[in-house]
């Protein structure tokens, strides 16, 4: 069944907090937004998935999980790609942990990788 790694996700991303709230500002419905954020929809609006997307910089895979059903599927199955971890790691959370020097080294690492991302989607765009 495909379901939905929005808060998950969120958390990933550094908000400590994810609510629907968040979600209703970015003009999603009330009753879509809740059911988002807490995996019970059964269905989405393209444009509501695009907003989300925009807003998290993230493609529709990065907040979409598939868990496996009673249907049979083969190993190598595209679907599997979609699966994701029950219990992710945040690492907004670690850095709280981290020393001022060591934290210096995190964010040089990240800023470094963040360049690399922005050249990278530059390219693309040419």
């Amino acid at each position: 069944m495909i379901g939905f790694y929005v808060k998950e996700f969120m958390r990933m991303k550094g908000h400590s907090k994810p609510r629907v709230f968040t979600l209703r500002k970015l003009e999603i419905g009330q009753t879509a937004a809740y059911n988002i954020m807490f995996n019970r929809a059964k269905e989405i609006k393209l444009k509501d998935l695009e907003t989300l997307c925009m807003y998290l910089n993230c493609t529709p895979n990065d907040i979409l999980n598939y868990t496996p059903d009673n249907r049979v599927l083969h190993k190598g199955h595209e679907l599997f790609k979609l699966m994701k971890n029950p219990n992710p790691q945040y690492p907004a959370g670690w850095m709280v942990a981290l020393g001022p020097e060591k934290l210096l080294e995190a964010s040089d690492y990240l800023r470094q990788l963040a360049m690399k991302q922005n050249e990278e989607n530059e390219k693309k765009e040419r």
